[in-house]
């Protein structure tokens, strides 16, 4: 017997291997060690087996070894991830490398399998609140009968409701249904920061242990998940994109919540996949019920609705019964000369002074990180770059430095300016440290936590910050978008947010989509709980139509109108989409490569006689420099997927690269930046 082994190490082929007597019975997703070249006891994953032997000089043939007591991970699982290579065109060994952990692949090297831990045993206990569920309202009774009428088989749902209501009451009930069939459930969150409030309410709404999965978590806990969801072990399985590669046995139920949002797909390093499309695939796979769930869907998931590929639910009021929050817009074309501050506008200060004063929260959302987004020369007006990325380097007065949000290279303030050597700077634009600044001086006495990148850095700070605001010992939550996303704050009156429009001005053409969406979502935080909500939104261009459609909790109206646009120039949901990257260090290289690769494209395309495709580009990528390499970017779209993607292999088989070029595939990207 020969096997095909992955690779977990980077490699873009799969590496054949003679099977050895005392291997025995070697199946696909088995774990093996592998000599690659010098290297001996290389970690592998066994990717397909036959009997055919290939062609191999019987001089170079290499075995592969078994170590014992290494479970495999299942045929099914590795179809999973050939899927995944497949789609998103990577090589298996990258699919592998993403889906192992390194633990893993360092104790299989090794030849050792580690025991389990007794202290991360009791580190993960949990105690579990007696359980007493509300009952489901009539909405949620008839969503959650929907899906169990569909039976066993494989039955994709969409379900669409309203911020507050009740959504997570509905998975709920299907996970504690699913469990009573012995079978286990798998549910998706966005964000870290959802995680453990997320948890918190399946614990009390199932009464079950719920295992949580995300990059934040200690080496230790990750381990025994990864065991237990191999196992079976694991009964209810919470995380966030990375769980959804887990190799869990006996799935019986996928929860994807928050499915619109962009963290879904992975867009900084190969593999680009996108954990929502992904779980709809192994729902598939494995025959059973799926079910996405969004306030606002993404205009995809809600045309295969309409299309019947996915089976539309609606949730249309609160769950409480209370209505939406009331919403105001402030104009804020005149603030400098009718305010004289300019970040927040006095109707705002005052209702945040008034939700303090009467014992109520607030939260703020504002969109930028750091004190201010250049930092300007007073002698010749030259903004600070970073000097390997094509962007201006932001003032983050916490930490005294200048940093690039591209490379996150640190500079001193005192860096000279690159013009004239002017040492002079002041800050211009307004970045959530400088909101933080503003609120203390206007509300004297105010309790304001932050939430972004820069107060979570440290592992365990999310969770903190989220549980002292949960818990009353702050008036105020200032975040960036992570505070817009699912989070129930009953004791959250006022959802401010600063500015608006700031998403629109993106070149992407998502842009309006996702200002509607983050609109919508964190608006939907104010009023969840025995208090009216109200929702103060600050806006430089409050006559646009699509803010319109999210100050009213209009999904509807702000769907037929990003359609209609959509329609008309190709983008989709009415196409699909893949960009190719080429970056190097030198531009004339990289330009003169990108406009080859484009030229293979098209000649492809000729070539099959293919309509309804196109190429666009070469075009410098909207960030053209990042760490001292040149972006070139070509778009690829048509209504076929199938050809979307060969057009694109055919640029990666048949353009020949220096070592100094990289080539970047990205389909159904997320984001064109």
């Amino acid at each position: 017997m020969w096997a095909d082994v992955a690779i977990p190490s980077g490699m873009e082929m799969l590496l054949s291997y003679a099977v050895p007597p005392e291997a025995g019975d070697v199946e696909v997703g088995q774990l093996v060690r592998v000599p690659v070249g010098s290297r001996k006891g290389v970690a592998g994953l066994v990717w397909a087996v036959s009997a055919e032997k290939p062609e191999i000089d019987p001089g170079k043939i290499q075995f592969l070894e078994r170590p014992e007591g290494w479970p495999s991970l299942g045929p099914g699982w590795v179809a999973f991830l050939a899927w995944m290579a497949d789609y998103y065109l990577a090589s298996p060994c990258r699919l592998a490398g993403a889906a192992l952990p390194s633990w893993v692949l360092e104790m299989l090297a090794k030849g050792t399998l580690e025991k389990r831990s007794a202290a991360v045993l009791r580190r993960m206990e949990m105690e579990i609140p007696p359980a007493d569920p509300p009952p489901l309202n009539a909405d949620q009774e008839a969503a959650v009968r929907a899906v169990l009428a569909a039976g066993k088989g494989y039955a994709p749902f969409l379900l669409q409701g309203v911020t507050g209501s009740g959504k997570t009451r509905v998975y709920a009930e299907l996970v504690r249904r699913t469990l009573d069939e012995g079978r286990n459930c798998l549910v998706l969150v966005p964000e870290i920061s959802l995680t453990r409030q997320t948890r918190d309410a399946f614990v009390r709404l199932v009464g079950e242990r719920v295992e949580l999965f995300h990059s934040g978590l200690p080496d230790g806990v990750r381990k025994e998940i990864w065991r237990r969801a191999l196992s079976g072990e694991c009964r209810v399985l919470m995380g966030t994109r990375s769980a959804s590669l887990l190799p869990m046995r006996k799935l019986g139920l996928v929860v994807v919540d928050e499915e619109h949002d962009s963290s879904y797909k992975q867009e900084d390093l190969t593999p680009f996949y996108n954990a929502r499309d992904a779980m709809l695939w192994r729902a598939r796979q494995l025959k059973i019920p799926i079910v996405l769930g969004s306030a606002t869907p993404s205009l995809e998931s809600r045309e295969l609705a309409d299309a019947g590929k996915l089976t539309l639910l609606r949730l249309d009021r609160r769950a409480s019964g209370r209505p939406l929050p009331s919403v105001e817009i402030v104009d804020m074309r005149g603030s400098l000369r009718d305010y004289g501050a300019p970040l927040l506008s006095p109707r705002l200060r005052e209702a945040v002074q008034k939700t303090r004063d009467e014992g109520g929260q607030a939260i703020l959302l504002h969109n930028r990180r750091g004190f201010a987004p250049a930092w300007t020369c007073v002698s010749c007006g030259e903004t600070a770059r970073c000097p390997d990325c094509d962007v201006a380097l932001v003032y983050h007065r916490a930490g005294k430095v200048l940093k690039c949000h591209q490379c996150e290279r640190l500079l001193s303030l005192k860096t000279p300016c690159a013009r004239c050597g002017g040492t002079e700077f002041v800050p211009v634009g307004f970045g959530i440290e400088q909101l933080e600044e503003e609120l203390l001086k206007w509300i004297p006495g105010l309790r304001v936590l932050r939430l972004d990148r820069d107060t979570t850095a440290k592992a365990g700070e999310m969770e903190r910050i989220l549980e002292a605001f949960r818990n009353g010992e702050a008036d105020v939550l200032l975040g960036t978008q992570m505070v817009a996303k699912g989070h129930d704050f009953p004791r959250v009156r006022l959802v401010g947010v600063a500015a608006a429009d700031a998403t629109l001005t993106v070149p992407d053409f998502r842009a309006g989509e996702r200002m509607f969406q983050l609109v919508a979502q964190v608006a939907g935080r104010a009023g969840r709980g025995d208090e009216p909500g109200e929702v103060i939104v600050q806006t430089h261009l409050p006559d646009d139509p699509v803010m319109r459609f999210a100050l009213n909790h209009d999904y509807e109206g702000a769907r037929a109108l990003l359609r209609e646009d959509r329609a008309r120039f190709g983008y989709p949901p009415f196409a699909r989409a893949a960009t190719i990257e080429l970056s190097g260090p030198r531009r004339d290289e990289t330009l003169d490569l990108a406009a080859r690769a484009a030229e293979l494209a098209r000649e492809g395309i000729r070539r099959r006689r293919w309509e309804g495709i196109e190429v666009l580009g070469p075009a410098e990528a909207p960030v053209f420099r990042v760490r001292n390499r040149y972006r070139y970017r070509l778009l690829v779209k048509g209504r076929e997927s199938s050809r979307v993607r060969t057009a694109v292999q055919i640029v990666k088989k048949e353009l020949k690269l220096p070592k100094t070029i990289q080539l970047r595939a990205n389909v159904d990207p997320q984001s064109m930046m």
